[in-house]
């Protein structure tokens, strides 16, 4: 009876503490601080109601995600594609949501009770216990055999282990955005590397004509100066002009050279294996975008909801250290069967069982509980501002990239002018030195202006196009749209940050996803002489496409009749809500195992990591 009324006592206690969990700190709500945002972009030009009427765009929250289409250079969107596919960082940051996601599991199991099975066999001496054997006596030993079934449970009275696992959960978000950051960064980056590098072309194309030109001036001033109609110092000058040009063409070389080999590097691969055809800056478009973008478009920005969900992790923090300051409630019990003879081990003497409720409260720790609280409220206070700093920093950074297209594209009218002028000006100054009504360093210099004002509008142009990239990517484009983080609280509304803008371009393709089997795990095709290559890494929905047409343009007898088999080796959800799937890629069938390893030598051969498994 005794201990009937303990085992009462006991869950008397805890239904108690249960009780008393309602009276808990652990807030039902975090909030997202609320930042105005003005509606509009300060560099955003007047409205042209006339030409306005006339705008039929498509929606430009339709396009961010794959915004480098309406540029309209296949090549840039092959260089996008292995990007997506190749590019390391966008590997390490897809594993590093990998290892978020395993940590969080762990969060979320510490909430749930643990089971476990102590098995002992083992001999004591002296059986009275160390220094109890009676003087001159000789020592015995017994024998222990015990084996029980143990459980250990510390329920979440004030709430601390349901914020800790919220927080873990806003920090595997955290990892998803950051991803995100990644390849918004990185689509801008091969975007911008390659407009730099076709700009270079262009320059390289204008520095050769220059030479020609120069070259063919330099043997009319020889003829001259061979009939007495000029004298060395032209002929020099304009052989000073000569090399001049020549000085300047391995330099440009140089530079397309640089920006190729950073071009490789984002790609994903060598320098050697990358070829481009060196097309002219005027292979991509330039877009027309409709004014009155609203800022708070800016909302869906990974960066911006990345602090976001960090700023909600740490507001989870705070619950999680003050709930600590109060005791917690540990529950043991056991049962289990215990013998000192092995014959009687499962008989029902053998029989023993406890159950413990300890509740232990902290009299003095020196603070640290207490400070751990001012730390976690210290460390939201600074995320707050974080958070308005990255917002106002994505709204300078669209104002900027505005400012930039409405400057450069004054320079461009202007300098369009200074070249159809500086251009006439030649062909006058070169009909006036032969007529000999103009000195020969008038020609020169009228010379020297014209190629100077061709070489600065190719630059004015590149600079056009760095803004318009720029501006897709202060937008967030590059990424989808995700849902509102989970939980209840003051959540930004992203849904409605994607509406008004538009752009003025060809109507998007959708691109073929075809050729690719989405399946889990145990939904892989297997059978006894199956095998499977398997690519190396995690890659998202976007990779999984990038890499089917990567594998196509690059291996296309690799992939006759075969397919991409994307295996979901990982997926985070949200209210119902999907945010990210990541997937373990093989390629299939293969019908022998050297036919596997042929296929992966290919792959291996073009820089690509793989290994051949067996399903």
């Amino acid at each position: 009876m005794t201990s009937i009324r303990f085992l009462s006592l006991c869950l008397t206690l805890a239904l108690c503490l249960s009780v008393l969990s309602g009276c808990g700190v652990k807030r039902d709500a975090y909030d997202v601080p609320v930042i105005p945002l003005p509606e509009t972009f300060r560099q955003t030009p007047a409205t042209d109601t006339s030409s306005d009427m006339k705008f039929e765009g498509i929606p430009l929250d339709s396009i961010l995600p794959e915004w480098w289409r309406v540029l309209g250079n296949e090549e840039l969107d092959r260089l996008m594609d292995m990007a997506m596919a190749r590019n390391q960082d966008l590997r390490i940051a897809s594993m590093r949501v990998a290892h978020t996601q395993a940590r969080f599991e762990q969060a979320m199991g510490t909430r749930l009770p643990t089971v476990s099975v102590p098995a002992r066999v083992g001999v004591e001496a002296p059986e009275q216990g160390i220094g109890d054997n009676p003087r001159g006596e000789s020592v015995r030993s017994r024998n222990i055999f015990q084996i029980s079934l143990r459980g250990d449970w510390r329920p979440d009275i004030w709430g601390d282990q349901k914020a800790e696992a919220e927080a873990a959960r806003y920090r595997l978000w955290k990892t998803t955005f950051d991803h995100d950051i990644v390849s918004m960064n990185v689509i801008a980056e091969v975007a911008l590397a390659y407009a730099e590098y076709l700009s270079l072309t262009d320059r390289l194309h204008l520095a050769w004509e220059t030479e020609r030109v120069v070259e063919q001036m330099l043997q009319a001033v020889q003829d001259r100066v061979d009939h007495g109609d000029a004298t060395m110092l032209d002929y020099e000058q304009q052989r000073s002009a000569v090399y001049g040009v020549k000085a300047i063409i391995p330099e440009l070389e140089l530079q397309r050279d640089e920006v190729q080999h950073r071009l490789s590097r984002i790609t994903g691969v060598t320098p050697a294996d990358l070829e481009t055809t060196g097309e002219t800056l005027e292979s991509l478009a330039l877009p027309r975008m409709i004014p009155g973008v609203p800022s708070s478009l800016l909302l869906r920005r990974p960066d911006v909801r990345s602090v976001e969900a960090d700023l909600l992790a740490a507001d989870a923090d705070i619950d999680v250290a003050r709930a600590r300051v109060l005791p917690p409630l540990d529950l043991t019990s056991q049962i289990g069967y215990g013998s000192r003879y092995f014959s009687e081990w499962f008989m029902p003497h053998s029989l023993a069982y406890n159950a413990i409720a300890s509740l232990t409260a902290t009299l003095f720790d020196g603070g640290v509980r207490r400070k751990e609280r001012d730390f976690a409220e210290a460390r939201n206070e600074e995320l707050v501002e974080l958070y308005v700093r990255v917002l106002y920093d994505a709204v300078r950074e669209v104002e900027d990239a505005l400012a930039v297209l409405r400057r450069t594209e004054q320079r461009l009218a202007a300098l369009d002018v200074a070249c159809e002028a500086s251009g006439r000006a030649l062909e006058y100054s070169q009909t006036l030195y032969n007529l000999q009504a103009v000195d020969f360093l008038t020609l020169l210099m009228t010379e020297r202006t014209h190629h100077q004002n061709l070489d600065d509008r190719l630059q004015v142009r590149l600079d056009r196009h760095r803004g318009l990239i720029r501006l897709f990517r202060a937008l967030g484009g590059g990424v989808p749209v995700s849902a509102p983080l989970p939980g209840k609280g003051v959540r930004p509304d992203v849904a409605l940050a994607t509406v008004g803008g538009r752009i003025q371009t060809d109507q998007l393709v959708p691109l073929e996803e075809t050729g690719v089997i989405w399946g889990l795990e145990e939904k892989t095709p297997a059978s006894a002489d199956t095998w499977l290559v398997e690519l190396s890494g995690l890659y998202d929905r976007a990779a999984v496409l990038a890499t089917l047409r990567d594998l196509r343009q690059e291996h296309p007898e690799l992939m006759i009749d075969r397919e991409l088999l994307a295996l979901e080796s990982g997926v985070e959800r949200a209210d119902g809500e999907e945010r990210i799937h990541w997937y373990r890629l093989r390629l299939l069938p293969e019908t022998s195992l050297e036919e596997a390893e042929a296929a992966c030598r290919t792959l291996q051969r073009a820089k690509r990591r793989c290994q051949v498994v067996s399903p």
